[in-house]
């Protein structure tokens, strides 16, 4: 029993690295827009293939995620540009757009699926397995790590010391009164919304390397971990959304060594559950 827990603490790292940076781009474009983007698994899923396209093309691996994270921060733009834009122009609620990008996100998975077809690939990856105890990970998972790490601590750093992150928190806050203090609110949502993008599908690919063997509906799997991550955290708060995704990591990682790994949607959208019942606004929200 403790050599699982010990191999599954292992796994938790992993699993709750990829969750912060996914879950800190899906939590940011919440808090600039209001909008509950459900498009953005959809969006991870076709960075996992864009990387393997071009990885397969003799591209390296981590250069691929790059170029597929880009693709799917210019499609985040258009999508805000194109659709979210407009739509709450017209005055759409935030039911509407959950919605809209339900049945967006559909639309993306048919298409991609009709295309790309079900098949499983993987990146094929090679390295050298390390071992700390009875905690045993591959290179490939000390880079996914770091990776995550590094996102994570930058996105924080530039929200709490860059005049664009500053300008971020205000419209996060109160658009409005941003934009009367001299915010381009317009601009902040667009950059935003890149920024989210670019944090979608390097987590994408991010997960499709950690779990080896996938296809595009991989995703599917792993997004209602990244909701339930940024609603423990407080939807809109990136400290937040860290802090979730730890707790659900682990949560997820130790369901899986005592339990069964079938039970770890089951005991993390419990663990969900019983948040919104004590906090309804996440646990790391403070009451105004």
């Amino acid at each position: 029993m403790i050599h699982a827990l010990a191999v599954s603490l292992g796994s938790a790292v992993v699993v709750a690295a990829v969750l912060s940076l996914a879950t800190i781009g899906f939590t940011l474009r919440y808090a600039v827009s209001g909008v509950f983007d459900l498009t953005y698994g959809a969006l991870m899923g076709l960075a996992m293939l864009i990387a393997y396209i071009c990885a397969s093309a003799g591209i390296n691996l981590w250069a691929a995620m790059i170029l597929a994270g880009g693709c799917i921060a210019v499609a985040s733009v258009l999508l805000e540009r194109l659709i979210v834009r407009p739509m709450l122009s017209r005055g759409a609620t935030s039911w509407v757009m959950m919605i809209i990008t339900f049945a967006l996100g559909l639309a993306i998975e048919a298409s991609v699926l009709a295309t790309w077809g079900p098949q499983f690939t993987s990146y094929a990856l090679v390295g050298r397995t390390y071992h700390f105890g009875s905690v045993v990970i591959t290179t490939d998972q000390l880079w996914i790590v770091l990776i995550a790490a590094i996102g994570t601590l930058s996105i924080g750093l530039l929200l709490e010391f860059t005049q664009w992150g500053r300008a971020m928190r205000g419209t996060a806050a109160n658009p409005g009164l941003a934009e009367s203090c001299g915010i381009r609110v317009t601009t902040v949502r667009t950059l935003t919304w890149l920024l989210s993008g670019l944090l979608c599908g390097v987590g994408g690919v991010l997960i499709a390397i950690q779990i080896g063997s996938f296809m595009y509906t991989s995703w599917e799997q792993f997004f209602p971990l990244v909701i339930a991550a940024a609603i423990v955290g407080g939807v809109g708060r990136a400290g937040g959304a860290f802090a979730g995704a730890l707790l659900i990591g682990l949560v997820t990682a130790l369901a899986s060594a005592l339990l069964s790994s079938a039970y770890e949607d089951v005991i993390a959208l419990g663990v969900l559950i019983l948040v919104l019942f004590i906090r309804p606004r996440g646990l790391f929200v403070r009451a105004v």
